[in-house]
């Protein structure tokens, strides 16, 4: 269930909203266009795009802020090999050493150190295939 930000403009105050996909697709439209949400009080709240790209880019980079792989780990002896094998390939990738997991900086990072090990993830979003 995605969150929305949406703004009162009668306070200036943004809020979070949960709603689910069909929910979103039966809110209106004012006359400019912009989707909107009635609150308890009769308010037309509208949808904030700007305030929603700003929360998701947050939210998005603390989620891959050292986000790891089971599946891809290697033992960890054999992480410094493992690491140059990636480097020569332009992979700039970073390991867990108690583990071996690789630790991945940012989506692109996912997707071309899993592009290099031939491993697809069913996972990634639209923009991550591979």
């Amino acid at each position: 269930m995605p969150t929305y930000v949406f703004t009162n403009p009668k306070t200036g105050e943004n809020f979070d909203k949960y709603l689910e996909y069909s929910d979103f697709d039966l809110l209106f439209r004012d006359d400019d266009g912009r989707k909107i949400y009635v609150i308890e009080d009769g308010t037309n709240c509208f949808l904030n795009l700007g305030e929603q790209l700003v929360k998701t880019r947050i939210e998005d980079s603390e989620i891959w802020n050292g986000m790891e792989s089971h599946a891809l780990a290697v033992h960890p002896e054999q992480i410094r090999e493992e690491k140059e094998y990636a480097k020569k390939r332009g992979v700039d990738i970073d390991f867990n050493p108690q583990n071996g997991r690789p630790r991945f900086s940012s989506r692109k990072n996912r997707r071309d150190y899993c592009k290099l090990r031939g491993v697809v993830d069913y996972d990634g979003g639209f923009s991550d295939s591979i």
